[in-house]
């Protein structure tokens, strides 16, 4: 997963805090459902990757009860934690 996670986080879109960040949903039937952070120069209106990946699972159907776990990790070699906005 951490491999996963790392190339992943090549896709952040993070120009201006060149913070990358790389989600993993893992559904119960077994499915990985990736999220980026994109960023935007109005920063409020920037997504980080959990709910990017989270909205992706949303709009491929699934629903509340089908989430099994998340994988989370941030490129700046500094400990991260998830926002939590989700």
């Amino acid at each position: 997963m951490i491999d996963k996670l790392k190339e992943l986080a090549n896709n952040s879109y993070s120009p201006y805090s060149h913070f990358r960040v790389a989600t993993i949903l893992i559904m119960k039937d077994g499915v990985e459902i990736p999220g980026v952070n994109v960023e935007n120069a109005a920063y409020g209106s920037s997504i980080c990757s959990e709910r990017s990946a989270i909205l992706a699972a949303i709009s491929n159907g699934y629903k509340k009860g089908d989430f099994k776990e998340i994988n989370i990790m941030v490129s700046s070699g500094k400990i991260g934690m998830p926002c939590f906005v989700c």
